[in-house]
Parts: structure tokens; sequence; C-alpha cells
């Protein structure tokens, strides 16, 4: 049995053009796709040895201050609602960027945004809360 051509080669790095037309080939001819290359476990344990602790214990450093900006920025919203993506400024764009990016590279730098920001969050109604009820007091103390 001859079975020359019929296994699929290995994958390349290929320009998107190029991916694009070897995918519109096989749509054409109807060839199955090649499987998804998987990581080896020794390409995945290199890349999380190459993050020192040091990097990783700024990085969660990091998510905690961009979940307390996310805070201020939902506060924000909230009292005057959230703006289109074209008003939004630099600074603002590069809190959400960088939240993003912090919440994607690691599980633990996601859930420590999400407390500060609700730490923050409950810190911030409670200060509110304090205004109103000493307002409520003075008003109608006297």
């Amino acid at each position: 049995m001859d079975t020359t051509g019929t296994l699929p080669t290995p994958p390349t790095r290929m320009s998107e053009d190029a991916l694009l037309a070897e995918a519109m080939k096989r749509l054409e001819t109807k060839q199955p796709a090649p499987p998804s290359p998987t990581p080896e476990p020794e390409e995945l344990e290199s890349e999380t040895a190459s993050r020192s602790l040091l990097t990783r214990g700024r990085e969660l450093w990091d998510s905690i201050g961009a979940g307390i900006a996310k805070a201020g920025l939902e506060t924000k919203d909230f009292v005057f609602g959230e703006p289109e993506e074209d008003q939004k400024t630099e600074f603002r764009r590069g809190i959400e960027r960088r939240a993003k990016e912090l919440q994607d590279s690691s599980g633990l730098n996601s859930a420590a945004i999400a407390i500060s920001q609700f730490g923050t969050g409950l810190l911030g109604a409670g200060k509110l809360t304090a205004v109103i009820f000493h307002g409520k007091r003075t008003l109608f103390k006297g």
C-alpha cells in the first residue's frame, strides 16, 4: 500500500497569506486539515521556568493595581456612563489593555484583579454610606 502524499506534513511557520491560500486550497479539494500541533511538556515547563519569581511577583502587584484602577473606572462609568471606544482616553485604554494581558497570563493575576476591584468597590461603598449616614444625622439632629 502506497501512503505517499496521504500523511499530513508537519506544520511550519507560514505567513497569513500563505496560510489562507493553503486553507482555501484544502477547502476546494476537500482535504482534511492536519491535526493541531500540541506543545511538548518540555516546552511548557521551560516557558514557566523562564518567568522568574520576581517577575511573577511584579505581575501580581500590577494585577492588584489594575484591579484598583478598574474599580475607579467602573465607578466613573456608573455615575457618568461608559464612553464609546473612540472616546476613551489613552490612559484608560492602557489600563484595560494591561489588565487583559495580566488576566490572560495567569489565573492568579486574574483572581488578584477581581479581588482588588471588589475590595476597592467595598471601600468606596463604605465611604459613601458613611457620608450619607453622617449627613442624615446632621440634617435631622438640629
